[in-house]
């Protein structure tokens, strides 16, 4: 994995539209470019140090485009899609969507 740098690595910050991934680029811009402290930065973002450093090792080892949401597993639907879409699009005349 090579580092970008820090130009670069602000441009595409502020071409991403995920707020997630913006803040998870945001910590990755002032801990590796600006020299920050990450205890600091995660508390200035409102986030666990934890957090903050499984970020920085996750864009450490796999780099910008891991910087990406990982899907989470969960529960799947008991409806199915076209159900949803249906109770969506009945909602959205009722204008409580």
């Amino acid at each position: 994995m090579t580092l970008i740098n820090k130009a670069s690595f602000e441009k595409i910050h502020s071409s991403r539209q995920n707020a997630n991934v913006k803040e998870r680029m945001l910590l990755v811009l002032n801990v590796v470019y600006y020299g920050k402290i990450a205890v600091h930065v995660a508390k200035e973002i409102r986030k666990s140090n934890g957090l903050a450093s499984q970020w920085l090792k996750r864009y450490k080892q796999e780099g910008l485009d891991e910087s990406k949401d990982i899907p989470k597993g969960g529960r799947h639907s008991k409806i199915s899609r076209q159900v949803g879409y249906r109770i969506k699009t009945i909602l959205k005349k009722n204008n409580h969507g």
